[in-house]
């Protein structure tokens, strides 16, 4: 019986085609696949910045590298040390997951969070742009809980305080704090903020 695999193609005759041509890889000690490189961490992120820096601001690439240099610092003082992209696990990326909220790292868990939202992105970017095969290991592993992250927002009665305070900062830090608190904008929406009149 035939089995069909998610081939990205609704096409019949191509999907013909593209199962000949993964046999044919499957036969073939000699393929493509089994030359893709095992990219190490330095060649990994050396390859995402390439595809990136044309798209991302250098504060976005600084923000996916703060995440992947946690990650590996990490990863190479494991027994034995994870060097390379390929011999990263799901229970590697958890076991990394619960130690950096633990005594030894101390990060909140909305940073972990992040962290692995950012790995998760750029491991994707290699899939797709076929730099190493579909392997993905912090797609799925379980972030915190919503709950258990700090608490950003200011209950009412705590509303004048916090006006207060950040009047005593200064006049320019008080507008900004005011358009942040009462008009919900970001940091780069109140610096990009002007008025006619």
């Amino acid at each position: 019986a035939e089995k069909w695999l998610s081939l990205r193609t609704a096409d019949k005759s191509l999907a013909r085609k593209k199962c000949v041509a993964l046999q044919a890889l499957l036969n073939d000690d000699t393929s493509a696949a089994a030359e893709r490189p095992r990219l190490d961490r330095d060649a990994a992120w050396a390859t995402f910045e390439n595809l990136k820096k044309t798209i991302l601001r250098e504060r976005s690439l600084r923000k996916y590298k703060c995440g992947w240099s946690h990650f590996w610092v990490w990863a190479a003082k494991q027994e034995p040390p994870v060097l390379r992209l390929l011999d990263v696990t799901p229970g590697l990326v958890a076991k990394w997951r619960d130690w950096a909220v633990g005594p030894d790292a101390q990060l909140e868990k909305r940073t972990v969070n992040a962290y692995i939202n950012d790995l998760t992105v750029i491991v994707n970017t290699l899939v797709h742009a076929e730099e190493i095969a579909d392997h993905n290991p912090f797609k799925k592993c379980a972030r915190f809980h919503a709950g258990d992250a700090r608490r950003d927002w200011l209950e009412p009665e705590e509303i004048p305080r916090a006006l207060a305070a950040a009047r005593e900062e200064g006049v320019e830090f008080f507008k900004h704090f005011v358009l942040g608190l009462f008009a919900g904008m970001r940091r780069n929406e109140i610096a990009m903020a002007r008025w006619t009149w």
